[in-house]
């Protein structure tokens, strides 16, 4: 699945926005045609301005500013806000701060906690699906806000307490728990702030409007308790919509999906060890990583038990042999009149890719919250260069422009045996110096692919694309 036609299945976020706010890669935000996150970790953005100036907006009992949502075709829709008949006369030129502003959520559903600053899940699903909320700031003004979005199945404008919103539901090939379909837009012209909250497929409508009518702003000042927001000034917003426009059409900027040969000469074995650069840890240009063994079975009993999350019984039978996966053709949609529609599908069998790693500490201090992060890279050999391998499955009979795996996750690791460090995920708490430390991942893969995988160890990339710090460790050859 490429990555440029997951935008159906999640918020649309500028890419510079999404590198300041996330710090590590949630692993459970998943492509909803594949099942399998962006994990993407979304939400909160950046950027905290000086001062911004508007005109004073003076509430005086009269509406100044109205949210409403205008469908574009059958699929797209429009939300923007517009100025009331009675802002002409009621609004003035005095100068005003926008202030900065504390968030306040007055109601999550039962079970539900605040996993980080604007990210919520349940507590008996830690990472999975759940709500996310971010704001921008209205620098421009309130009535410059207008965003189009495409692939809407169900728009509706609502109130959200006190406050104008705009409700949307997104059109999924496939829905479950994780994908993130569902977008509240909400207006507080009072502050000059507009909120976005999105929630995956394990929250409700009804609940989703509950929490958003739930969140409360209040301007920060020397007696608060708390800090400010972070929010996303929606000049740079739209400047940064602008540049990437222009990546697009100049060709620049595009994720990298195949390396020369030369690019490649630094591939390893199964048995080789590399040694990395320092951005995974302080001191990480002393820590050496070896792919020590590789095993494809279709049984797991491999895998301990105390770290299969209980979605492992939906990938295996009654005896842990793995079921098959299905293969979806998909011929896709322009998002405004048509929608994206799968045309065909077929099953194909199922393997776990079971690699143990051993990460050392070869230098003279210790290491704490070492990350790893390793993934697979489907690449094919072409005309003397690697190829990313996207969607490159047996024919059908059917039109198609794309053939995904609904169980893959871009190459993301689907077990792990070391849950350590402050987040408890994947993470080795602490490395002494000269310490070896052992560990184990799984990838449930299509069967068909096995003759096509390499291995990364580094912390930038994934499946989808080459990197720079990629090439220069070297991929792990472990095609089958």
């Amino acid at each position: 699945m490429r990555l440029e036609d997951i935008k159906q299945e999640f918020p649309e976020m500028p890419e510079k926005m999404r590198k300041m706010v996330e710090q590590e890669v949630e692993k459970q935000l998943r492509v909803v045609q594949a099942k399998g996150y962006f994990s993407v970790k979304k939400a909160v953005v950046v950027t905290l301005a000086a001062t911004l100036v508007l005109g004073t907006t003076i509430f005086a009992g009269v509406r100044m500013y109205r949210m409403s949502q205008e469908p574009q075709g059958t699929y797209g829709v429009t939300t923007k806000i517009t100025k009331t008949e009675a802002a002409q006369t009621q609004e003035s030129t005095e100068a005003l701060v926008i202030p900065e502003v504390m968030m306040k959520v007055s109601y999550l559903p039962e079970g539900m906690r605040m996993r980080e600053e604007g990210k919520y899940d349940y507590a008996s699903e830690p990472g999975v699906g759940g709500v996310s909320i971010m704001f921008y700031r209205m620098d421009m003004g309130d009535d410059a806000f207008e965003i189009f979005n495409t692939n809407v199945s169900e728009s509706e404008s609502i109130q959200v307490g006190s406050h104008d919103g705009v409700y949307l539901n997104f059109a999924a090939l496939e829905e479950d728990e994780t994908s993130f379909t569902k977008r509240i837009y909400v207006s507080y012209p009072e502050y000059h702030y507009v909120m976005e909250l999105v929630a995956a497929g394990n929250v409700s409508k009804e609940e989703a409007v509950k929490i958003a009518a739930g969140v409360e702003l209040s301007p920060v000042d020397e007696n608060s308790e708390g800090e400010a927001v972070v929010a996303w000034n929606w000049s740079e917003y739209l400047a940064s919509q602008k540049e990437d426009e222009a990546l697009v059409e100049s060709g620049e900027g595009q994720m990298k999906t195949s390396a020369t040969a030369e690019e490649m000469k630094n591939t390893n074995q199964i048995g080789d060890a590399v040694m990395t650069a320092p951005a995974l840890s302080e001191g990480g240009e002393f820590l050496k990583i070896r792919v020590a063994d590789v095993t494809v079975t279709d049984q797991t009993d491999i895998l301990n038990p105390a770290y299969c999350g209980e979605e492992i019984s939906e990938y295996t039978d009654e005896n842990g042999k793995l079921l098959p996966t299905t293969i979806q053709y998909i011929k896709f949609g322009d998002g405004v009149n048509t929608l994206n529609e799968i045309v065909d599908s077929r099953q194909v069998d199922r393997k776990l890719v079971y690699v143990t790693l051993e990460y050392t500490n070869t230098g003279s201090e210790d290491m704490e919250d070492v990350l790893f992060a390793p993934s697979l890279l489907r690449l094919k050999e072409q005309d003397g260069n690697y190829v990313i391998l996207d969607g490159e499955l047996p024919e059908t009979d059917s039109a198609w422009d794309h053939a995904a795996d609904v169980s893959y996750k871009g190459g993301e690791m689907d077990y792990y045996d070391v849950q350590e460090g402050e987040s408890g995920k994947n993470y080795i708490a602490e490395l002494k110096a000269g310490e070896t430390k052992t560990v184990h991942v799984g990838f449930f893969v299509n069967e068909e692919e096995l003759p096509y995988l390499f291995l990364s160890v580094d912390t930038q990339g994934g499946g989808f694309e080459f990197t720079d710090e990629g090439l220069a460790l070297g991929y792990f050859d472990i095609r089958q």
